[in-house]
């Protein structure tokens, strides 16, 4: 989790198995955060599960809230991964 906060993420051969880290993707998107989370319940479904997305609808209201960037749609989930 620290390494995709800062930056640091580099995805091990099976992270990119799982879909986490793919070649050209964002590697500190919010949806690996929720991956590493909480991924065991969220994640991998190949849909956004209902807490993925009401997690990722949260944290965009934050960013907007708090004027930040906003993040691209595609990265907030984990259904992929």
């Amino acid at each position: 989790m620290h390494d995709v906060a800062t930056c640091y993420f580099q995805p091990s051969p099976g992270d990119i198995n799982a879909g986490i880290g793919k070649a050209g993707a964002d590697l500190n998107s919010f949806g690996i955060t929720t991956n590493i989370i909480n991924g065991g319940l969220e994640c991998g479904q190949g849909v956004e599960s209902y807490g993925s997305q009401r997690r990722a609808d949260y944290y965009m209201a934050w960013t907007d809230y708090f004027g930040l960037a906003e993040e691209e749609s595609d990265t907030l989930g984990c259904g992929g991964m």
